[in-house]
């Protein structure tokens, strides 16, 4: 609209008014919690179709402020759209039998600080393309044969500085100035960080940026299945009438976990697939300047005390997070930012111990010549939550992840466009059943002194197909070998809908008709009971 108006404004005199522009797109709301977060001069008319359908009301609201809020059936998201904002898909009744409780336009709305946070990031994203745009130039000049020669003698060098330099330079690769933001959303659970997350990358891709969105939330991914951590380029505005909550991605990356939860046990096997999103981030930065340039923006989980606090931290360092944004909750601001200060001093510290060190022109020769920098600390902001937010209920929750389960078989909008899956049958001797981790680790304190745990959590175990796998998902991964599977992304998913143990055969819902495309088989812990 917008547009559209100042190309009027251009082409027509300036004492001609602009024409009224009218877009608009009736959807159907049912059964949900929403809210609408419209621009200036836009307005939402709800009609409200009462429990016996025969009457029908008329309500307009319209926002006389930039990043208005209107709030309609006690709202859950705080997604933002075009003219009208997205579903978090909460809710519990049939939509024939429920009508809008209450719609207000609210007072206070945090899209002002949300649309700050966006300007900040753009002007980052702008920034690295322009010092790209002006170094290249200035990398024409560098003599080949003097880089070969330097990388000759790089690799003469001792393994183990190899490998520590390496890393130093990997991070000042990530934190140098032609690299986009890379922003993590953390806060405790019903804050809205998975909204924030799509209103960012809405933003980001209205400018024409193609951000990494990376979601480790096991419970409620929003790229893949529940017990997953996914990755997806987004280079399209996130519609929510068309694709739900969810990201549709033709690209995602996708690791399986195995579960919904983080234990004491497990956390070695999630923090390795972090770590391997954040491989092939890097890889992916590499080779394309306009996705590094672009940054990424990481969803997480609202667990935020204890082995979450260390789950948080530990992102934070391997995705090399530059800016994150707390929502909704000012003791885990505080203590994320000491933190983040103390973190930062040790590295000073750290710098100049090596400034002073004898070997510090060897250090700078492997560094290319030049003085190494102490990368900038992390920053860190706190947002308020959305006054539309609401706590969600464990029942709702599990409902929310079946209907993913349900979204992935049978799509989003399964009656007007659905999916069709296709149940096969397969004998057990045609496939292969593995599981990551091998049980608990013992703790030291209670083997013989010198002896180590003799079970591994991140070991691949073969599974012995049993009557366990009944309702089972369970990821078909890229692996070829054994020893390749905790390494590999998964290329889908299948779901096991009956088992025949005296035919040694299992029958499952596979997305497409055909042979699967990897006969190696990882299993977890995340089961589907869909209703009839």
């Amino acid at each position: 609209q917008q547009q559209q108006q100042q190309q009027h404004i251009e082409k027509a005199d300036a004492s001609t008014p602009p024409p009224t522009t009218t877009l608009t797109s009736k959807k159907r709301l049912g059964g949900g919690k929403w809210a609408f977060f419209t621009y200036k001069g836009c307005s939402i008319e709800l009609e409200t179709i009462s429990a016996s359908k025969s009457k029908k009301t008329n309500a307009t609201t319209t926002t006389k402020t930039p990043g208005g809020e209107g709030d309609g059936d006690d709202d859950d998201s705080d997604d933002e759209g075009e003219q009208s904002g997205e579903e978090n898909d909460e809710g519990t009744k049939n939509d024939e039998q429920q009508a809008i409780e209450i719609a207000y336009i609210s007072e206070e709305t945090p899209m002002v600080s949300y649309l700050n946070v966006h300007g900040v990031l753009e002007a980052k994203r702008k920034k690295a393309r322009d010092y790209w745009s002006s170094s290249d130039r200035d990398v024409v000049n560098i003599d080949d044969d003097d880089d070969e020669e330097k990388k000759r003698k790089r690799v003469d060098e001792d393994d183990a500085e190899d490998e520590d330099r390496e890393k130093e330079n990997d991070f000042r690769t990530a934190s140098s100035r032609d690299a986009g933001p890379r922003v993590l959303i953390v806060g405790p659970s019903d804050v809205g960080k998975s909204s924030l997350s799509k209103i960012l990358i809405n933003y980001a891709a209205r400018q024409g940026w193609s951000p990494l969105f990376i979601d480790l939330d096991l419970g409620q991914n929003a790229i893949s299945v529940p017990g997953t951590v996914s990755a997806a380029p987004i280079d399209h505005p996130i519609n929510p009438f068309e694709e739900g909550a969810h990201v549709n991605s033709e690209m995602p990356l996708s690791y399986f976990f195995g579960d919904v939860t983080v234990t004491e046990n497990s956390k070695e096997h999630y923090k390795f697939l972090v770590e391997k999103i954040a491989e092939m981030m890097e890889a992916r930065n590499s080779k394309n300047d306009h996705a590094r340039h672009s940054g990424c923006i990481v969803n997480t989980m609202g667990w935020i005390e204890g082995l979450g606090l260390e789950l948080i931290l530990h992102a934070v360092k391997t995705l090399k997070i530059d800016t994150v944004l707390c929502l909704g909750q000012e003791r885990l601001f505080q203590t994320l930012s000491k933190q983040f200060a103390k973190d930062a001093a040790a590295l000073v510290q750290q710098q100049k111990k090596k400034k002073s060190n004898s070997d510090s022109k060897k250090a700078a020769a492997a560094a290319g010549g030049e003085e190494e920098s102490p990368p900038p600390p992390v920053e860190i902001l706190s947002l308020k939550k959305s006054g539309g937010v609401v706590e969600r209920t464990t029942d709702f929750r599990r409902k929310t992840r079946d209907d993913r389960f349900r979204e992935y078989f049978y799509g989003f909008d399964f009656i007007s466009n659905p999916l069709s899956p296709v149940a096969q049958s397969a004998f057990f001797s045609s496939v292969s059943f593995y599981k990551v981790g091998g049980g608990p680790k013992a703790p030291t304190s209670a083997l013989p002194i010198g002896q180590e745990a003799s079970t591994d959590p991140m070991r691949v175990a073969s599974v012995i197909p049993s009557m366990s796998l009944m309702n089972a998902i369970v990821a078909v991964s890229h692996g070829k070998t054994q020893s390749d599977l905790l390494t590999s992304n998964i290329a889908g998913f299948i779901h096991v809908v009956e088992v025949d143990m005296n035919a040694k055969r299992f029958t499952f819902l596979s997305p497409n008709p055909g042979q699967l495309p990897n006969t190696n088989l990882i299993v977890g812990n995340v089961k589907w009971f869909p209703e009839n």
